[in-house]
């Protein structure tokens, strides 16, 4: 198979490496709509919606949180305009700029902290750390209780990620929102040529 034929989704239309290299070249009304549905299913259809489709007597608040962190961690990469945050650091950063950002979202989230304690603990040791708990009841974050409610997480960052979206939909593409996804999106066409 060609690189350029690689499938990079199928929803809500099929889009291949070739098809998302034209419609970053166009950048008129057209390819701005497909390339916004195409950041949005990236977001939300891989992370978000799967765990909303979990019956809800085998959800986990575990692996809400891990799905959480591996989208918020690729959601801030497109708002940044970076290709990864493999280099020292940039993991930490891409969680304080997120809750910096949205913190009228995320009431008293440290960034920082919530990288250490929750997605490094998860990713790592599939476990919270510092005495940070998941929980699926109460507020979204209890700084007192030093738990997070994973159901009330993912329903916010939802509404975070399609906020997103819409700015995606409505701004020009010389937007700086705009400039910056389009490198992540370059850098997803590249990953797939490597």
């Amino acid at each position: 198979m060609n690189s350029q034929d690689i499938l990079l989704c199928k929803y809500p239309r099929k889009l291949t490496v070739r098809q998302v290299r034209k419609l970053l070249r166009q950048k008129d009304d057209t390819s701005r709509r497909i390339l916004a549905d195409f950041v949005l299913h990236r977001l939300q259809d891989r992370y978000i919606t799967p765990l909303e489709k979990i019956p809800h007597k085998f959800r986990s608040g575990f692996l809400t949180m891990a799905a959480s962190c591996l989208m918020i961690e690729t959601f801030q990469c497109f708002r940044d305009g970076k290709k990864d945050t493999k280099q020292k650091g940039m993991g930490r950063a891409a969680f304080e700029g997120f809750f910096k950002d949205y913190q009228a979202y995320f009431p008293g989230i440290d960034g920082g902290k919530f990288y250490e304690s929750y997605r490094c603990g998860i990713l790592h040791q599939a476990q919270t750390q510092d005495g940070f708990r998941v929980l699926r009841r109460g507020p979204i974050y209890d700084g007192a209780d030093k738990s997070v409610n994973a159901t009330r997480f993912l329903r916010v960052l939802k509404r975070v990620v399609r906020k997103y979206a819409s700015e995606l939909h409505t701004q020009e593409m010389d937007s700086e929102t705009w400039i910056n996804a389009l490198k992540k999106i370059e850098y997803i066409c590249q990953a797939c040529e490597s």
